[in-house]
């Protein structure tokens, strides 16, 4: 009812005693669904702006809630804020500018939450160990590391890619290229499935695109990589970690959000790392 106009967009918050009503991403295009984008946003909002009441929806995929978006930058709706994951909009020069639209700082949630930062306070709290032994900590960051630059220029090709409106992580489930030794061993990027999943994309890309030259070199993994990818490598890292310190963990992507995403939050407070700066300007500015 509320998305088929403009008066019904502007008019949704106070339906729901809201300020403001929050689109995000996710829920397979069914509004009003579930999403970990909506946890996300509600946490965000909770941690950094508890005085402004909200109403989070979800509203599809990135296109449809662009459209919200575009709708609030031109000033066609009031009362909303829209919510999107940055992916490559940035280095493209694709993001819309408006103090209510506002973005994730890496490609996707899942770039935010999940990090070395987070695992290492995750291992922390799920095994109470007060003393990691420098030793381990230093063995699973080398293996974050590694693992990072083995995939890197898969994160280039995807980019080659996403400026032809194509991709090689978001065509296949990322289990078909990302796997582990053992259940808990170190991780194995399939670069030749890789290699075909690149070939097949770019094939089905028009002849006179191809030659298309991206804008910038992606020198972060931990930014730019496809956003369930990068959730699904870090499963994987965690179940690492778990493995190298001793302990049996079982661990799942429901675990890892639950361990990880409060922990972003907490540091949204009072960490100036430059994540955390981004996120306390976006929402102080609204």
């Amino acid at each position: 009812m509320f998305m088929r106009s403009d008066h019904g967009l502007s008019n949704r918050a106070f339906f729901t005693g809201a300020k403001f009503t929050v689109y995000v991403e996710g829920g397979g295009g069914n509004d009003g669904a579930s999403s970990l984008d909506a946890v996300f946003w509600s946490d965000i909002f909770k941690w950094l702006r508890p005085d402004i009441a909200i109403t989070v929806v979800v509203s599809g995929g990135k296109p449809e809630v662009e459209k919200i978006a575009r709708k609030v930058s031109n000033g066609d709706i009031d009362n909303t804020i829209v919510a999107l994951d940055a992916d490559f909009d940035e280095i493209l020069g694709e993001k819309i500018d408006h103090p209510y639209i506002i973005y994730t700082y890496g490609y996707s949630i899942e770039n935010d939450i999940f990090c070395f930062k987070s695992l290492q306070d995750g291992i922390h709290r799920i095994l109470n160990y007060k003393d990691l032994s420098e030793e381990k900590l230093v063995q699973i960051y080398a293996h974050v590391r590694d693992t990072a630059r083995e995939i890197l220029p898969w994160v280039n090709f995807d980019f080659r890619l996403r400026i032809r409106n194509s991709s090689i992580f978001a065509a296949e489930k990322p289990g078909r290229f990302i796997s582990t030794v053992s259940n808990g061993g170190k991780i194995i990027i399939q670069i030749n499935e890789l290699k075909k999943i690149y070939k097949k994309q770019i094939k089905e890309v028009d002849k006179k695109f191809r030659s298309k030259k991206p804008p910038a070199s992606i020198v972060s993994t931990q930014s730019y990589l496809h956003g369930h990818t990068h959730q699904l490598l870090y499963r994987y890292l965690f179940s690492f970690a778990i493995k190298t310190l001793g302990a049996k963990v079982p661990v799942t992507d429901e675990l890892i959000t639950h361990l990880m995403l409060p922990i972003f939050c907490q540091n949204l407070s009072y960490s100036d790392a430059p994540i955390y700066l981004f996120y306390r300007n976006q929402l102080y500015n609204l």
